[in-house]
């Protein structure tokens, strides 16, 4: 990531949910990343014959050490910006120019992880800027649990024409946003004191020719956010076009809220009225062409209880037909969690984001997600192997007696 940032020579766009304390944190680096830009824009202008605007996203959720707090991720980036040595106002490098905005809603928030460079390259996954992504080698004093903790994400690279529907997605979320505005010069101490995300900014879309290609994969954009929900019907259309299996890589799965609720009414995730489109589409996939559904999730306690739910009921749905055992499920082994966001179709489709297949990111109340999908048939190929990979050492989910 560092390395695309350092590559830009017009603009930089970044969205991302978390943005974490600490001096060795991933936020601190992409600021210092960001300071090493500006510095180059300075020193060599004939670099940069447009300038370099920066424009830096933040989602307005709570995280763990902030949960009444969801301005804390964008006033900490301030900070770390500022730290670097980035004015937040008044800066005086020729060519430079760098935006900060918080999304401006809470529920449902911002939590696409979406970059793109120069309208032209663009990074679209599930990690955010969090110390939880990093290695667990990766050892800090001032980081939760003494430094990272080898949380497995998974991101899409892309150069080419699908940047310029990310870039539009981004705009979109900018618009909806509230940008940093201040009453004097801050320092790190001071920036609470003296600045508030309050303005309005505009982030125009114009291009002058049509977009360049830079190979011969096929990529598209899946963008969705509340009022705008298309990728939702999407993802339920890729899942119930499957011919043979889906195969599903996912942090956190579940049917309908009142599907979640029922955890506290055993045995009451009914189907099909408390699923979500995407599940509707996955069972009759099955029911029409035999697929096989596998589902690879995140052995959170926290988490696995609405998957258990989920499950119950898709197999439930289907057991009258003999059917059930189309619908596979198996604990991720790795030490450090899942928080990946993909789905492999027939070996043909593949889709890598930030969207949970989870009520949180569908429908009216859904948040705002960004995903890319591929044919590319290298693509295809590494997924397929590093999924098959973490299924065989994966351990088999066993439904609880609560669970029809």
């Amino acid at each position: 990531m560092e390395a695309q940032l350092r590559a830009a020579r017009r603009e930089i766009v970044l969205a991302n949910m978390l943005w974490e304390e600490g001096q060795d944190s991933p936020g601190a680096a992409v600021a210092r990343t960001l300071a090493e830009l500006r510095r180059d824009v300075q020193a060599h202008p004939e670099r940069y014959p447009q300038g370099l605007t920066v424009r830096v996203l933040l989602g307005h959720s709570i995280r763990l050490d902030a949960l009444t707090d969801p301005a804390a991720n964008a006033f900490t980036a301030a900070r770390q910006l500022l730290a670097a040595g980035i004015p937040l106002t008044g800066d005086t490098v020729p060519g430079w120019r760098l935006e900060l905005a918080d999304y401006r809603y809470a529920a449902p928030h911002q939590h696409a992880k979406l970059i793109v460079v120069d309208g032209q390259d663009v990074i679209a996954g599930g990690f955010n800027l969090s110390w939880m992504h990093l290695p667990a080698t990766t050892r800090a004093p001032d980081a939760p649990r003494g430094g990272g903790q080898d949380l497995t994400d998974l991101a899409l690279r892309v150069r080419g024409p699908v940047a310029r529907h990310a870039l539009a997605a981004f705009a979109d979320g900018w618009a909806h946003s509230d940008l940093l505005e201040c009453r004097a010069a801050p320092t790190p101490q001071t920036v609470r004191e003296v600045c508030t995300f309050s303005g309005r900014g505009t982030l125009p879309l114009t291009w002058a020719s049509p977009a360049a290609t830079s190979g011969d994969a096929h990529v598209y954009g899946l963008y969705r956010r509340s009022g705008y929900e298309t990728q939702d019907d999407t993802v339920a259309e890729l899942f119930g076009a499957a011919d043979r299996r889906i195969d599903v890589m996912q942090s956190q799965v579940s049917g309908t809220l009142g599907c979640s609720l029922s955890l506290t009414l055993p045995g009451l995730c009914r189907f099909p009225e408390d699923q979500l489109p995407v599940w509707l589409s996955a069972v009759r996939a099955v029911r029409e062409r035999g697929v096989t559904l596998r589902l690879l999730l995140d052995y959170d306690p926290l988490l696995q209880v609405e998957g258990l739910s989920l499950l119950g009921s898709l197999r439930a749905a289907l057991a009258p037909e003999g059917l059930a055992g189309h619908v596979q499920a198996r604990w991720f082994a790795g030490a450090g969690g899942l928080h990946t966001k993909a789905a492999l179709i027939d070996g043909e489709m593949l889709t890598v984001g930030s969207q949970n297949l989870h009520f949180s990111a569908f429908g009216p109340g859904g948040l705002s997600e960004y995903t890319l999908a591929t044919s590319d048939a290298g693509t295809l190929r590494a997924f397929g192997r590093q999924f098959e990979y973490e299924w065989a050492r994966a351990q088999p989910v066993t439904l609880p007696a609560w669970v029809p």
